[in-house]
């Protein structure tokens, strides 16, 4: 995985769209990851460094 840290954008949860898994019982399951703190630290690093703070 990585980060573009020199762009920061703005977004409504309500219109972003999940990545696609799997079908399951006709359910659709999509893909959710979660970051854990050190690698937040590292990507909120990245976008200070990226924009210059």
């Amino acid at each position: 995985m990585w980060v573009k840290g020199d762009i920061v954008l703005t977004v409504a949860f309500h219109r972003l769209r999940f990545l696609f898994k799997k079908w399951d019982e006709g359910q659709r399951v999509d893909d959710v990851r979660v970051l854990d703190d050190g690698t937040m630290e590292r990507v909120k690093a990245s976008v200070r460094a990226g924009i210059g703070v």
